[in-house]
């Protein structure tokens, strides 16, 4: 009878863990990823052909390249373009020789629009220092709206 209790048992706690195991992979197997599923789905209805994989290797690189190429080329502007871009429309300012564009940083500026539009069309350098000057936060924000350096 205890031989028979045993296997008792032990069938028990072998359908449990395979049940388990069973429910826990039905639940993460749910899970679906939209990047995933969209690949899938455009593979099953069109097959991808030799030419069009050449196609988004070769767009690839070329956009790697441009942007690479954007990064290296820098455009100079002069104090004169600077100063047509003097509104809240476009807002361009010169600072430390840097030249940025401004304009949709004006109303997420934490100090207030006012601060920035103050700025527009004219060299910012001495009223950026006296405020943020070696801070490294407001640097790091300055930096993302670098269009160019101002031709001397």
């Amino acid at each position: 009878m205890n031989k028979n209790l045993i296997y008792i048992l032990v069938g028990s706690l072998l359908i449990i863990v395979i049940a388990g195991g069973f429910l826990f992979y039905l639940k993460n197997k749910s899970i679906e990823y939209p990047a995933e599923n969209q690949i899938q789905q455009e593979s099953q209805n069109q097959p991808i052909t030799d030419s069009e994989i050449v196609n988004q290797i070769t767009t690839s690189s070329e956009l790697t390249t441009s942007t690479q190429s954007e990064k290296t080329e820098e455009k100079f502007y002069t104090m004169e373009e600077v100063a047509k871009h003097n509104s809240r429309e476009s807002c361009w300012t010169v600072i430390r020789g840097e030249v940025y564009d401004l304009t949709q940083w004006i109303d997420k500026h934490p100090g207030g629009a006012d601060k920035i539009l103050a700025l527009c069309g004219k060299d910012g350098t001495q009223a950026f220092e006296k405020k943020h000057g070696g801070q490294e936060k407001p640097e790091k924000a300055l930096e993302q709206f670098e269009i160019g350096k101002l031709k001397q």
